[in-house]
Parts: C-alpha cells; structure tokens; sequence
C-alpha cells in the first residue's frame, strides 16, 4: 500500500514539473519594413503662357485692322480730324513717344494715315508726306521761274512752292478767314496758267503777325481743285503748308 501510494506521489511530482515547464518561446514576427516611401512625381513646369492674340478692330469697310504701335518723335505733328489733310488739324501730338494706331487710310496723295487709339483724331504716317505741292522757306539758291515780289521792303519772306505733278490755273493770294470757319482768297497776287516740277515758284511777301495767312490754289494732275494756306507757326516759327476745303 505504502509503495502504491509512493509510486502515485511521484506520478504527481513528475506532472507537476511537466505543467510548470515554460513553453518554448516564440520568436517574434520579423518585422516588416515600411514599404518604401515613393517619392512625390516631380512638379509639371507650369505650360507656356500664350501671349493674346493681336487685337483687331473692325473699319468702315467692313474688314479688320490690327493694332499698330507707331513712334512719333515731333511734339508739334498735327492730329487731324480725318485722314487727309484738308480735313483740317484739331490738335498737336505735344509729347513725343509711341502711339497705338487702331485703323489706317490712304488718301488721293497716297499718305497713309493712321488713327489714334485716344480717339483724338489722325495723324500722317507718311515721311515726308505727299502732296502735290510742297512749300517751305527759301534758300538764296532756290531754283525758280515764277517769281513775285511784295512791295514792301523790310520783313521780307522767301517762301519756295515745288510741285510734285504739273498743276494748272494756279493762283496765289491773301487769304482771310471768316466765322463761318472757312478761308477765302480776298486778294489774287499772281497767277499762272501751268506750273510744273521743273519751273518752281518763288513768293517773297511779308506776314504781319500770326494771324496773316497766304494761299495757293490749283487744279492737280487729276483734274481737281485744291486749295493750300500757308502760314508761320506761333510755337517754333515753321512754316505750315495746310489743305483746306474751298468754297
């Protein structure tokens, strides 16, 4: 009975080591890398930046005109309110600089003339302008064969007129000026039946103030009649040759 019962406690003592054997330690799960950091795409340049197209405005003939950019180094070119001459001058540039030009036109000269974006009229982009007549101050050498001499003796003005085209029925005069904001040729000084490149006019008169006006008329080459004033500017003493409309 005794060894019954040794041989039970034993059975029991080597249970009791069997249960309080540690399991076997378990190996920790490898730890798995961070997936890899994917770098951000590389930022797209921004796109080329289109500059606008050039901008057009439509003119009186239905068809379009660019934008034209014109620089304008005389601060007394007159601005007109037409394209042509004999629409008469409103304005002086005043500041030299560029100037946007919106609409262009020829006239019967073949000037081209183009309008300003301010809206303060039109100006010649034609340099030298064309005409077919020009004047200007004359110089001791100038090459005439029509000639007229004032009676007067001191303050005496050479003015030069060159044709462009042979013109007919030319007359020279003093032009007055009269409210209903036209010049009218009050006195003929000289006349002549053809005047041609070749055969210039020379004038020697005198201006007594700002306000003394001479004019020239004649038929051009095309059979029309024009009518030119000359006159002194008040701001720099030059001498102005300007169409104007006849009666």
């Amino acid at each position: 009975m005794k060894r019954l019962l040794c041989l039970v406690l034993a059975a029991c003592l080597m249970l009791c080591a069997c249960g309080s054997k540690p399991a076997g330690t378990t190996a920790p799960m490898e730890t798995t890398a961070p997936a890899e950091t994917t770098a951000p795409a590389e930022t797209a340049a921004p796109a080329e930046t289109t500059l606008p197209a050039e901008t057009t405005v439509p003119v009186e003939d239905g068809s379009n005109c660019s934008y034209i950019t014109v620089r304008i180094e005389d601060p007394l070119t007159q601005i007109y309110a037409g394209p042509e001459f004999k629409s008469g001058s409103v304005a002086l540039v005043e500041e030299a600089g560029a100037y946007t030009i919106v609409e262009e036109a020829v006239d019967a000269d073949g000037n081209v003339w183009g309008r300003l974006k301010s809206g303060a009229g039109w100006v010649c982009l034609t340099d030298p302008p064309l005409a077919p007549i020009y004047a200007d101050y004359a110089e001791e050498t100038f090459n005439a064969y029509h000639a007229y001499w004032s009676d007067e003796v001191d303050f005496i003005t050479s003015i030069g007129f060159t044709p462009a085209e042979t013109l007919t029925d030319v007359q020279f005069g003093v032009l007055d000026w009269f409210e209903r904001e036209q010049y009218t040729m009050s006195e003929v000084l000289y006349t002549m039946d053809e005047l041609d490149p070749d055969r210039c006019f020379l004038a020697q008169v005198v201006f007594w103030g700002d306000m003394t006006t001479y004019g020239i008329s004649f038929t051009d080459a095309d059979g029309e009649t024009r009518h030119y004033a000359i006159s002194i500017s008040g701001m720099d003493g030059s001498l102005l040759c300007t169409e104007y409309e006849g009666e």
